[in-house]
């Protein structure tokens, strides 16, 4: 029978040398968690990281978000979910509380249909004159109707009137879980004196990789059903990928005003 003895003078010299290689096996795999976190959450990270709002992507590929803002009606909002989901194109609107649980219909349908759910606040009003409470809880107040209505959680905003500048709008926004975006082009199609072609050309004229549009689906807007087929036109000829703002956010760094 073979007997097994342990040298221990041996293993005591050998501790130290076993130490150093797992104290250098543990830095190199934190090193490679922290660089695959890096490759992977950027573009989420830029969002959560905000500094001001966002009014665009800092990217050369041709890829941009189509935007539309709501406050009331349906004659306008079906017509404009009637052709994105004939053309399966994914875009975000952003709703205000009240509209949201007042038409119903039209909020479920633009959840049901694959649109991202941003928010356009509870009531339309400047958030630049409102204390930063108020402005957390007009926030809050239009998340639960927009949950409500949608069954979505919603985390971007658009301030009423794209009001975010100056007192703590911001700060507001961000602390309690919003990130607040802009736009770079503006369609113009809330300009009364505008038709179908001159709202459709404005934004073809002006559009860029990394372009963040704006657009309305409220009543008020009666040309824009009849412009956004030539919009969606344009942007198909010119090799344009419409994506929802928070896809739109992990192509780049968010540009600011």
């Amino acid at each position: 029978m073979r007997i097994w003895t342990i040298n221990l003078y041996k293993w005591k010299q050998r501790l130290p040398l076993m130490a150093a290689f797992l104290l250098v096996a543990a830095v190199l795999t934190t090193a490679v968690i922290r660089t695959n976190n890096v490759a992977t959450t950027t573009g989420e990270d830029a969002a959560l990281q905000q500094k001001a709002a966002y009014y665009m992507v800092d990217t050369d590929e041709k890829v941009l978000a189509l935007t539309f803002d709501w406050s009331y009606g349906v004659d306008v909002a079906n017509p404009i979910l009637d052709t994105l989901k004939e053309r399966n194109i994914k875009c975000t609107f952003f709703l205000s509380g009240p509209a949201a649980l007042k038409y119903p219909d039209i909020s479920k349908r633009i959840a049901e249909e694959g649109h991202e759910i941003a928010s356009h606040g509870h009531q339309h009003v400047d958030f630049n004159k409102l204390p930063k409470e108020k402005i957390k809880e007009n926030i809050l107040n239009a998340h639960q109707s927009i949950k409500e209505a949608t069954g979505k959680e919603a985390s971007l905003i658009r301030c009423p009137n794209g009001s975010w500048k100056g007192g703590e709008v911001l700060q507001a926004a961000n602390e309690v879980g919003y990130t607040v975006i802009q736009w770079d082009t503006d369609s113009l199609d809330w300009f009364k004196d505008r038709n179908a072609e001159q709202i459709a050309q404005n934004v073809l004229k002006n559009v860029h990789p990394g372009d963040i549009i704006l657009m309305h689906a409220s009543d008020v807007t009666d040309r824009t059903p009849k412009a956004l087929p030539i919009v969606l036109d344009g942007l198909e000829k010119e090799g344009y990928k419409i994506v929802t703002v928070s896809e739109l956010l992990k192509f780049g760094r968010g540009i600011t005003d």
